[in-house]
């Protein structure tokens, strides 16, 4: 069973195509504990919780550990184990919370847009033009050295489809061993646009494949592409504690719409996660909800045909894989990762 937990909505970054509403809102103590305790109450006996915002990273780091170990006592006191997960653009990390998220098998998803290029163009900070490149990579050897679980999360936009291979190979010497390559949701690729992504998507497949044959790089798109573009539709508990299909959580930004989503609260003593879970928006409800709800649902037919483009990509990569007999090695390497 997973659950996303939105911990925040204040970021001090501002991503050209995240449709996050910020404030400087938290998420309070109780509700953090309460969804642990809801995500126990599955039958399941693994669990995953994952920290969302947002930058999760600005919550005090105290009240993290705190959440973590509480979570750690409660699962194992169940005879059931839980894995952490932490989205964040690492810009906030030091020695101590890396050191800590190994101690604890936290896995980091971290938030790179690739080459230095494209991700300052896709990923600027909040109030001034300084680049944020220099404040992630800064702290990736910290990361590696000390064996930490971790992936990169990239977005590509119209603006940085043309950077793609460069972008990927950014990646790979900087040391990431998983990819995952996502298109951006909202902005207009022109049809010169789509026609050159798909030309950097087939030029990708050989390039992922070397990387995987030669530095052990797996790219996660092979297993965990949802057609024709994956939402988040894992449950989500917001940080009024109203829970959610994770994506509506933090895509939505009227409450009133919004709130025509809620699937229950944290703090109702009833509440079952494994009876939420089968009130999930399907992928295709969810995509043409965000899309309407944020103004560009004349984007969305657009965004369908760049998001066919990478599910044509994933294809061609598991056929290219397999005739050259690196499905078991790419399985062996993703097999933590759940597959969609």
């Amino acid at each position: 069973m997973y659950l996303l937990v939105v911990t925040t909505w204040a970021c001090n970054l501002r991503c050209t195509y995240c449709k996050v509403h910020f404030e400087n809102k938290y998420i309070p103590e109780d509700y953090l504990f309460k969804a642990v305790d809801l995500l126990c109450g599955s039958q399941d006996k693994e669990l995953k919780l994952e920290f969302f915002g947002g930058e999760p990273l600005l919550l005090p780091f105290d009240l993290i550990r705190r959440t973590i170990e509480y979570g750690e006592r409660k699962a194992a006191s169940l005879g059931k184990t839980v894995k952490f997960i932490m989205t964040t653009n690492a810009t906030l990390l030091d020695e101590a919370k890396i050191a800590y998220f190994k101690e604890h098998g936290v896995l980091l998803i971290v938030s790179l847009d690739g080459d230095r290029r494209s991700h300052n163009k896709n990923r600027p900070r909040m109030g001034c033009k300084d680049e944020t490149y220099p404040l992630v990579v800064k702290n990736l050897p910290m990361i590696f050295r000390n064996g930490l679980d971790a992936y990169c999360y990239t977005v590509v936009t119209p603006d940085t489809a043309p950077r793609l291979i460069e972008s990927f190979n950014s990646l790979v010497e900087l040391g990431f061993k998983k990819v995952w390559i996502m298109v951006s949701c909202g902005p207009k690729f022109t049809d010169a646009k789509l026609k050159l992504l798909r030309k950097k998507l087939k030029e990708l497949v050989p390039a992922a494949v070397a990387a995987l044959k030669d530095r052990g790089v797996a790219l996660l798109n092979v297993k965990n592409w949802l057609s024709p573009m994956p939402m988040n539709t894992e449950l989500s508990v917001n940080i009024d504690g109203n829970i959610y299909s994770a994506c509506l959580a933090y895509l939505v930004k009227d409450d009133a719409v919004r709130n025509r989503y809620i699937l229950g609260h944290i703090s109702d003593p009833e509440l079952k996660i494994d009876d939420l879970h089968p009130g999930r928006l399907s992928n295709t409800r969810a995509m043409s909800i965000i899309y309407r709800e944020n103004g560009i649902v004349g984007n969305l037919r657009n965004n369908v045909k760049a998001g066919l483009l990478f599910t044509e990509f994933a294809g061609k990569m598991r056929a290219e894989l397999a005739k050259k007999r690196l499905l078991k090695k790419y399985n062996k390497l993703t097999s933590d990762i759940e597959g969609r």
